[in-house]
């Protein structure tokens, strides 16, 4: 009995030292690790969560730890930079070009986007859901050739119907009508979005979910990287973006509480950028390629002042809109 008491504790003792061996190990590999390329009070978060109970620490971490998308995603947005910047070197226009307080904005966009400051030909500003939603149909009516749709949120509900009822319009004409929707976003409205992609499928609209939700090494992606676009582009001539997404304006809360968001059309060069966005976040998706850019096509000229008296108005807009009288809240998608 003693023997067996004596051979339990050894076998007991010696699976203690392992796994003490082993937390120490995961602190100091934790050391090497986690605090690269972040602020130090994220490594430090992270630090602490895992010196405290480091299996816990490194389970959460490899989940929600890395901010990298994909490598096939990482590898298809390598060389479409590259071409980007092909695009960008062709321009004559620099940032250090424009009014002063515009510089630090257009030097982030050149040096992140690799895609230069565009004209826009003609501009048209919304605050209101429902016409927003009528402009938008109506240049879907209008549509010839092709539809291209990118949103956070894409549902079918009574204030979108009339976009929807564009789109069904322009694919029984033949237009090539193509929706990107964010994965996690339309599990939001889950009922309202399947009766949506329902009648896009019997429509025959292109479809596909952008950053759809895997297990983790197999193509994983963290669960809080979205993709927030709000793009609509119609024949590579009219453009429409903005904070607004393509669900009622109460976004189907049971509360009082609607939203006031801002939507700009436009028209001219910047139409084409939109759909180059568009189209990196298709191939990035599933690979196909649907435009081709020719950079003889973007004409080299200095963004008009046009541009910049439109950004005036649109802080302008957004200040003026009525949210004192329809509480909002402060932070969304």
């Amino acid at each position: 009995m003693i023997d067996s008491l004596q051979s339990a504790v050894s076998v007991l003792s010696g699976w203690s030292i392992a796994w003490l061996a082993f937390e120490w190990l995961l602190r100091i590999a934790a050391v090497f690790v986690m605090p690269r390329n972040r602020p130090p009070t994220a490594g430090l978060t992270w630090l602490t969560l895992t010196f405290l109970i480091p299996p816990l620490g490194w389970a959460i971490f490899l989940v929600l730890g890395s901010s990298k998308l994909p490598s096939h995603r990482r590898h298809i947005q390598k060389h479409l930079d590259i071409l980007f910047k092909r695009i960008s070197l062709t321009r004559t226009a620099y940032p250090e070009q424009f009014p002063q307080k515009y510089v630090d904005t257009a030097t982030l966009a050149w040096s992140l986007a690799h895609l230069p400051v565009e004209t826009a030909q003609d501009v048209k500003l919304y605050t209101d859901y429902q016409e927003s939603f009528a402009a938008i149909a109506e240049a879907i009516h209008a549509a010839h050739e092709t539809v291209h749709i990118e949103y956070y949120i894409f549902i079918l509900d009574a204030e979108t119907q009339p976009v929807f009822d564009a789109i069904e319009q322009a694919a029984r004409r033949g237009v090539t009508v193509r929706v990107v929707y964010d994965a996690y976003g339309a599990l939001k409205h889950l009922r309202q979005w399947r009766a949506g992609m329902k009648l896009l499928k019997q429509w025959g609209v292109q479809t596909q979910a952008s950053l759809p939700l895997r297990l983790p090494f197999r193509g994983y992606t963290r669960p809080d990287l979205r993709n927030h676009r709000k793009i609509v582009i119609v024949d590579e001539q009219i453009g429409f973006t903005g904070s607004q997404n393509v669900v009622a304006r109460s976004y189907h809360r049971r509360d009082h509480i609607v939203y006031d968001d801002l939507v700009m059309r436009v028209t001219g060069d910047i139409v084409k950028q939109l759909d180059v966005v568009f189209a990196a976040d298709w191939m990035s998706e599933n690979g196909e390629r649907i435009i081709t850019l020719n950079i003889a096509r973007i004409k080299p000229e200095i963004p008009s002042c046009r541009i910049y008296s439109v950004l005036d108005c649109s802080i302008k807009s957004i200040l003026s809109t009525k949210c004192a009288s329809h509480p909002r809240r402060a932070k969304r998608s």
